[in-house]
């Protein structure tokens, strides 16, 4: 099978897994409404009904309400599970977009108008309104044992009930271990990167193993206390196996260059992105070997113009690739 069929095929399965996880929590969310409909219902006819039993109405209300609560904390609970199910569903699926987005820069071009995603809690969604009924139940059933001060139990029932659910929510997202691994700080990695160019004009291109399709030029970070262009060197050596002594002239780039990663691309290691030191380096020799080495992170290499390597490189390291062919152009080979 082709890589992008299977991609593409992974993709659909979550896409389809995202809804069938929705269509769950919102017949669960219907359910737990009916029933508090029914219970209410119920309890408000045997209230007014002549010649109800007005002495065992009250134990029977705090009963309903006492189970319809413990329900409806399940129910919170489950909701708060589905969600973070959908946030997994939804972090695969980008990742899988971004991967087949890779295959053909073209596709990079297609935005779909969707806003981001905010906290659920504040936007009326189905943990609030559970929630939100969980705090009424918890103020009726307060009443019911508080009747004197009717206004006042039930403000401090859904009061207390309110906060308690918010806490519980917060809790559960600070402790997801899932997010937590997914969260990044707000930092760019520290790099340096390499145009290495013939006599001819062209630069060495370099297509990731993992991401069919993509291609870019050679760059890595920086160890701690390493000088920079040390650096580059040894990025060249570990990626291409280009000895240092095949290169007659080093030049450096004078301006810092970086780029955003996408969200789902993300990690502790990368940070928010990265910013590169860049250097423009002539070999001396076009007939150079290169070696990618079984499982190096390139699988191909190909000497190709700035122009073309804008074309098919991925889009968010596009702005800093220009910037370089501009000064390709303005440093030509010596």
């Amino acid at each position: 099978m082709k890589p992008e069929l299977y991609l593409l095929a992974e993709h659909r399965f979550f896409l389809q897994s995202i809804w069938k996880n929705e269509d769950v929590g919102e017949r669960r969310v219907r359910f737990f409404v009916t029933l508090v409909t029914a219970v209410v219902t119920a309890l408000v006819a045997l209230r007014t009904r002549d010649g109800g039993a007005d002495v065992a109405l009250p134990h029977l209300a705090k009963g309903a309400l006492a189970i319809l609560l413990l329900f409806g904390v399940l129910t919170f609970l489950r909701i708060i599970h589905r969600d973070r199910v959908t946030d997994e569903y939804r972090e695969i699926a980008d990742y899988l977009r971004t991967r087949l987005t890779a295959m053909d820069a073209a596709l990079d071009d297609i935005r779909l108008p969707f806003r981001p995603r905010q906290l659920r809690l504040l936007q009326g969604g189905l943990v609030t309104t559970v929630g939100a009924m969980n705090s009424a139940i918890a103020g009726l059933l307060l009443a019911s044992y508080w009747p004197a001060h009717y206004v006042v139990a039930v403000s401090l029932g859904a009061g207390s009930c309110a906060i308690a659910h918010w806490a519980v929510f917060a809790l559960i997202r600070t402790i997801d271990p899932g997010r937590t691994e997914r969260e990044t700080p707000e930092r760019f990695r520290m790099g340096v990167g390499a145009v290495i160019r013939r006599r001819d004009g062209r630069v060495l291109a370099l297509e990731r193993r993992d991401v069919a399709g993509a291609w870019q030029l050679v760059q890595g970070g920086v160890h701690a206390g390493e000088d920079l262009q040390d650096a580059v060197f040894r990025e060249i050596h570990e990626e291409t196996g280009i000895e240092r002594s095949a290169f007659q002239t080093v030049r450096e780039v004078p301006v810092m260059l970086g780029y955003e990663l996408p969200r789902e691309m993300r990690s502790k290691k990368t940070g928010r992105g990265q910013v590169h030191k860049w250097y423009l380096l002539d070999l001396a020799n076009d007939d150079v070997a290169i070696r990618l080495g079984d499982d190096g992170e390139f699988a191909a290499f190909q000497w190709t113009t700035m122009a073309t390597l804008l074309r098919i490189a991925v889009a968010f390291r596009q702005p800093a690739y220009r910037e370089l062919a501009r000064w390709n152009s303005k440093l030509p080979v010596a």
